[in-house]
This record gives C-alpha cells, structure tokens and sequence, in this order.
C-alpha cells in the first residue's frame, strides 16, 4: 500500500516507530520529497495520506481510501466525495484531541478578561498602581454567576461548559440536535442574546454557520456582552463587530 505522511515535525523515533509499524507498505514522506510538486505527485499515487495536504492535491488521487488528518476542522476537504460515489474516501479527524487545550484557553481568556490582567501586567511592568482606575471604572467583573451561551455542544463547547460550572452561572447551549441544547433555533437564540454576558462560539465552518453572528444577530446583544471567538472564523462577521 502506498502511504503519504505529511504530519510535521517527527522526530527520528516517531519516524522509527512509523517505519517498523508499517513494515512491507511504500511509505514518502513530505519532508523527504524535494518540493511541492513532488509532493503532489506522491499524494496522487497513494491509497492512504496522514496529515493535512491542500484539499486540491487529493482530487487526482484516483486510489485514494483514507486521509487521516492532524486537525479536529475537517471543512477543506467537504467536498472531497462529491465525485468518487463509487469509491469514497474515508476522512478522519482529530476529535476531542484538542477539546482540553481549547477549554482551557478559553477559561483563561475569559477571567483574564474579566479581571483586566492585560491592563494589569502593564502596570506591573510600568511600576504603576492602577487599583482606582480599573475599579472606579467598573472594568473588572466577576465570572461567578455570569449567563453564558454556549454556540456548539460538541466535545470543546461541553469541556468548556465544564470548566464553567464551578462559577455557578446559567449555561444554555445552541444547536439544533444536541440532547443538552436548549436553544436549536436562530429565533431561540436571538431571544437569548440579549440576557448573556458571555457568548461563547465553538462552532465549525458549514455552509449553515457561515456568518451566523453577523451585523443584526449582533445587534441582540448587551453592550457589555464578551464575545469569545473558538470556533471558525467564518462564523463571525468580524467587520460587523469592529463597527
């Protein structure tokens, strides 16, 4: 079997144990191939690749069986079988594999956010005591019992929702099958909006969540809200928010 492994940075026992555990198969690997166009070439010729390749170099790849990728977002390659219906191609992707990493950015963004530690370390570094200015301000707040809406009840929006619950706050998901969900309707969520202090988006990029929080959903929400961004990017319609 022909098998092209474009996972990055291996080190020579991960490439050791890859070799021995795959012994009698063709393996090329991407970073022994002398450039892009090799690399194309090799892909075409495979029945599996590892690793994330442009999503353009697989439609050639006429024996192509698998692809297991290094990422959880899967949305580049969508539409890799819209012409191999007799021969479809197995795409695989790390789920969960990052749930924690990404929870856990998200918490530290939040509270960091919350209790102005950016504006904080500045004054650290400046040798400044801004206690009056940040509290005279409102600027810092409290977690403890914020309304959180949670966009997405997959592995990374239920871990992050997991970190969250110590604080004692509402978290209410949207999505439009999930068991935990209680809002599965733009109109249910729209009505939401307007009560939360954080909103949280985990989505992936699918033709329906494509702009989802654009100029009018973002006029639903409080002026104080935190919008937290660790879904695709397509989500969100980032010059609606800057305006």
């Amino acid at each position: 079997m022909k098998i092209f492994i474009a996972v990055a940075r291996l080190d020579p026992e991960q490439r050791k144990r890859i070799d021995s555990g795959l012994v009698g198969h063709e393996l090329r690997y991407r970073d022994a191939l002398p450039n892009d166009a090799a690399c194309q070439s090799a892909v075409a010729e495979s029945e599996v690749v590892f690793g994330n390749v442009p999503a353009a170099w697989l439609i050639p790849a006429r024996n192509l069986r698998w692809v297991q990728l290094d990422s959880a977002g899967v949305d580049a390659y969508l539409k890799l079988n819209l012409d191999r219906a007799d021969s479809p191609v197995l795409v695989t992707n790390l789920h969960d594999f990052y749930g924690t990493a990404v929870a856990e950015a998200t918490l530290a963004g939040v509270l960091a956010f919350y209790r102005q530690l950016p504006r904080l370390l500045v004054a650290q570094h400046e040798r400044r005591w801004i206690k009056h200015e940040i509290e005279g301000a409102a600027a810092i707040r409290q977690l403890h019992g914020a309304r959180v809406i949670v966009l997405g009840a997959g592995a990374i929006g239920r871990k992050i929702a997991a970190l969250l619950r110590p604080f004692k706050g509402e978290i209410r998901f949207f999505a439009r099958t999930a068991p935990v969900a209680t809002l599965r309707n733009r109109s249910e969520l729209d009505a939401a909006l307007p009560h939360a202090d954080v909103v949280i988006n985990t989505l992936p990029h699918t033709p329906d969540t494509i702009g989802l929080i654009g100029r009018e959903r973002l006029s639903h929400f409080h002026p104080a809200a935190l919008l937290v961004n660790m879904g695709r990017g397509s989500v969100l319609d980032e010059t609606a928010l800057i305006e």
